[in-house]
């Protein structure tokens, strides 16, 4: 919950008739809220370490009876509020202490759920991409204005800032996050969601994967430079594994089971699902992960983490200068690494449902995506005919 107290003269100006304003402060996380309770009196009427008003003054009694009903009734609001399952911010204190009531736009309702967010850092990144393009739409967008209309013309927006149509849907699906929340949190009905009838369509897009040979001509690079060394070995590693770089990011040296016949697993639960994951770091792509593992334990000695990861951006703007000097045409991200990973497998002749468990899919359509890729059904059943 917020905190609250009182504070006599903040700005220390004395009016003409000798008295200044008390002021409830609200606080929360180093941000403060001054509200006035229209409770003027004398700088000697007032006891700074008790906040209350002196016995001095002929109504002391009454008027810290009123300042306390004022506070109560701040925190009264608040519990209400928390018994609905809905957050308070002291934007919404502010209101409800003007006016009785709470209007806050969709704009601030977004901006305190990406400032209280347990989402990991890079899907907060994402979000605050919606929550500028938002803001530079509508800045200040009422919940009554989000309506089919609204998402049209949001939409043409976007599309007239030259973005491309998958884009355009990613940034509709943190807005749709937003709305769905808003209504969990009563702040629209869930008849008034534009989502039940807008959708916005994205088209197939190709993913891009590396072949094995391409895979050596990287390896086979030869760095003098920490950084390229580090990002060339960090994306092998997730070419070999198909980890996603944020659960490579977190690795521990803990996370590997090592057995005494020299077998290593990867033990982890990933971050995107939840799902556990066991991977044989000795068997895939003839031990490479595993050397990998090795080399940065080495490197690393006295960290809990298996690499000393970057910044997502600051590795995909090395791998792009890697593609070039390894004279590979593709535009390289880092999740490439997991196409990959999924793809060579496949290519290998391993089936599609070890690949499945590999990758951690829920859902053999996810895995099915990369056989369709190398169109891998088809040509079996052709070599097996002609």
């Amino acid at each position: 919950m917020l905190q609250y107290g009182l504070i006599h003269n903040r700005k220390g100006i004395i009016g003409k008739d000798g008295k200044a304003l008390i002021q409830i402060r609200a606080y929360d996380r180093k941000r403060y809220k001054y509200l006035s309770t229209e409770i003027r009196i004398e700088p000697k009427q007032w006891d700074k370490e008790k906040m209350k008003v002196t016995p001095n003054h002929a109504q002391y009694i009454k008027l810290n009876r009123v300042l306390e009903s004022k506070i109560t009734r701040l925190e009264d609001y608040e519990i209400s509020l928390a018994s609905q399952g809905k957050e308070c911010s002291l934007t919404m204190i502010e209101q409800f202490h003007l006016n009785g009531k709470v209007t806050i736009t969709f704009n601030e309702f977004v901006d305190y759920e990406l400032k209280n967010s347990t989402l990991s850092s890079g899907t907060i990144r994402q979000q605050k991409v919606f929550y500028n393009k938002l803001n530079e739409f509508s800045p200040n967008t009422v919940f009554s204005q989000l309506d089919y209309d609204f998402c049209c013309r949001f939409e043409k927006f976007l599309v007239d800032k030259k973005l491309h149509q998958n884009s355009i849907a990613k940034e509709f699906k943190n807005f749709k996050k937003f709305v769905n929340l808003a209504v969990a949190k009563d702040y629209m009905e869930l008849g008034k969601n534009p989502f039940l009838k807008y959708k916005v369509k994205s088209v197939p897009s190709k993913k891009i994967h590396l072949t094995s040979e391409e895979l050596n001509r990287i390896e086979e690079l030869e760095f003098t430079d920490w950084e390229f060394k580090n990002a060339r070995d960090i994306y092998l590693f997730g070419a070999y594994t198909g980890l996603r770089y944020g659960d490579i990011s977190s690795l521990k040296k803990s996370d590997i089971i090592k057995l005494e016949d020299g077998s290593w697993n990867l033990d982890i639960r990933m971050r995107k699902t939840s799902n556990l994951l066991l991977l044989p770091l000795h068997k895939l792509f003839n031990g490479r992960p595993k050397e990998l593992i090795q080399k940065h334990s080495e490197l690393h000695k006295h960290s809990e983490k298996c690499f000393k990861c970057f910044s997502n951006e600051h590795q995909n703007r090395l791998l792009k200068l890697i593609a070039k000097l390894a004279k590979i045409d593709k535009r390289l991200a880092f999740h490439s690494s997991r196409h990959s990973f999924g793809t060579n497998l496949l290519n290998h002749g391993i089936c599609i449902e070890v690949v499945q468990g590999l990758m951690g899919h829920t859902k053999i359509q996810q895995t099915q995506e990369y056989a369709q890729l190398l169109n891998i059904s088809v040509n079996r059943e052709l070599d097996r005919i002609w």
